[in-house]
């Protein structure tokens, strides 16, 4: 697959997760895939914003309510009711995501916050996630 193939695919599944914008997705395309400036960083922009507006468009057609408010729905109710320290988009490795839930936890007061657990979801599962169930 030539650059431009795998630049606009990464922009795409990065736009349709719904977290980042423009310059966030420039920055993880061009830090994680192509760190020696393989790809023309304009041309790399122009394709970011393209995944960005047909996200955009496709959002049209979509529900009221998607699986992705739900999954919002779900992880607000385990902060609330039950808590339970939950983060989306929490790094792009499970690694990460730990390193995210230890960065919070003691943001949040360590042992005296409360907190009786955990739930995250790592940015690599949920830039894939669009590919098997629609945000619609």
């Amino acid at each position: 697959m030539d650059y431009q193939t795998v630049a606009r695919n990464a922009a795409n599944q990065l736009a349709r997760c719904g977290f980042y914008k423009t310059d966030e997705i420039a920055e993880i395309i061009t830090e994680t895939i192509f760190w020696q400036n393989e790809v023309d960083p304009v041309w790399l922009r122009g394709e970011i914003e393209k995944a960005l507006r047909m996200k955009r468009a496709d959002e049209q057609s979509w529900p009221a309510i998607t699986d992705c408010d739900r999954l919002d729905a779900v992880f607000d109710a385990l902060v609330e009711n039950n808590n339970v320290l939950a983060l989306q988009n929490a790094g792009y490795t499970q690694s990460n995501g730990m390193d995210d839930v230890s960065q919070f936890y003691h943001e949040a007061g360590g042992e005296q916050s409360g907190i009786e657990g955990y739930c995250f979801i790592t940015g690599r599962i949920l830039s894939e996630s669009w590919k098997v169930v629609s945000c619609g």
